[in-house]
């Protein structure tokens, strides 16, 4: 872990940030692609001042989607992506971690049946001083 002294003592310029953005999208939808079988086109990823978004568009089956358009099906869909998406959260944390010199909280996920997608949202805790305000978007429609 690092000192929340050295933390405040580091900053990423915009262009730094937007090209680190994506990497981590498309990490996370390549470990999307290995474990669950299925190729996500466009990951999108968005970061605020306190948090982080990664979309997986076309990460579920039609029959998962389906699935996930009903309360029960929702449920336990969920329960099992999270299942699976416990497996990237040490990286991805330490990634963020270490690109954004902040720590790294909950992580949140949600299902999107009408887009057959998948969303990740990972709490930024003492984020540096350049994130307040923050709105920085990468591959998102």
């Amino acid at each position: 872990m690092m000192s929340a002294d050295l933390i405040t003592d580091h900053a990423m310029s915009t262009a730094q940030i937007y090209e680190v953005l994506p990497a981590l999208a498309h990490d996370v939808a390549g470990y999307w692609a290995t474990t669950h079988r299925r190729v996500c086109h466009n990951p999108c990823v968005l970061l605020g001042e306190d948090r982080l978004t990664i979309t997986l568009e076309d990460a579920l089956t039609p029959e998962e989607a389906a699935q996930a358009a009903t309360a029960p099906g929702y449920r336990a869909l969920l329960a099992a992506v999270q299942q699976e998406i416990d497996g990237v959260y040490p990286r991805l944390a330490a990634q963020v971690e270490r690109h954004f010199h902040c720590y790294v909280g909950a992580l949140q996920v949600a299902i999107i049946p009408a887009q057959a997608a998948i969303r990740l949202e990972l709490e930024l805790r003492e984020p540096p001083a350049y994130l307040a305000g923050a709105a920085f978007a990468s591959s998102c429609r």
